[in-house]
């Protein structure tokens, strides 16, 4: 991992928006071998989900935490790393960054790669997440991380499309995100291609927000 940066500049940015972006955060000669790592894991332990709210059809593929931590130990020793949740701390100003205590969704490995394939507009349970990318994708493949930063839909002001940022996959940066301020989707993927997403939960300590059953909610009903 490289040094991550915790200037005064990243976290007043994120102080003001709620997310940052680093590139190249793992060197790059690893970085290619992690993504044929992530998608052989995948293909062998993935399972499929699918599922449909309203008009909208969630549809991914998912190597949840249990197996990345027995199967790909390198992975979950850098999820694990101590060095992470100490520059979260400092970038978000927040004590008591832990590991999820949840580990079938503390990390996974998603891959989508069929046209069509999306993960919808949602918040997180609780903050924080850190996406980290295993692969690129160019503008015709769709398939970038769209949110609106300091979202909130309590409010009779909803967020409008000149609010939206969107970040198309580098291979190798992070997007650090307090997914309970930004609320996000994976936009659907227009052409076919390996999309690897690695995220991961970091909650803070004095955090009770998150609902009971969530697991099951994000993983059952798998094809």
């Amino acid at each position: 991992m490289k040094v991550l940066p915790s200037s005064r500049a990243s976290k007043e940015r994120f102080r003001k928006n709620g997310y940052l972006v680093v590139d190249k955060v793992i060197p790059s000669g690893l970085r290619d071998s992690w993504k044929l790592t992530a998608l052989r894991i995948a293909q062998d332990t993935g399972r499929s989900i699918r599922k449909e709210v309203g008009n909208e059809i969630l549809r991914y593929r998912v190597v949840t935490g249990e197996t990345i931590r027995d199967c790909w130990p390198e992975l979950y020793d850098f999820y694990s790393a101590r060095e992470l949740r100490s520059w979260i701390s400092e970038v978000t100003g927040t004590e008591g960054i832990t590991l999820s205590s949840h580990l079938q969704s503390a990390i996974n490995i998603n891959v989508l790669n069929e046209p069509g394939e999306v993960y919808r507009w949602h918040f997180d349970a609780e903050p924080y997440t850190a996406l980290l990318y295993l692969s690129d994708s160019e503008p015709a493949d769709g398939g970038c991380l769209e949110f609106y930063p300091n979202a909130n839909l309590e409010s009779s002001q909803m967020p409008t499309a000149q609010e939206r940022i969107k970040f198309r996959p580098r291979c190798g940066s992070l997007v650090l995100m307090d997914g309970t301020r930004c609320y996000h989707r994976v936009s659907p993927i227009l052409r076919r291609h390996e999309r690897v997403s690695i995220p991961m939960v970091f909650p803070a300590q004095a955090s009770q927000a998150r609902p009971e059953n969530l697991d099951s909610y994000l993983y059952d009903q798998a094809a």
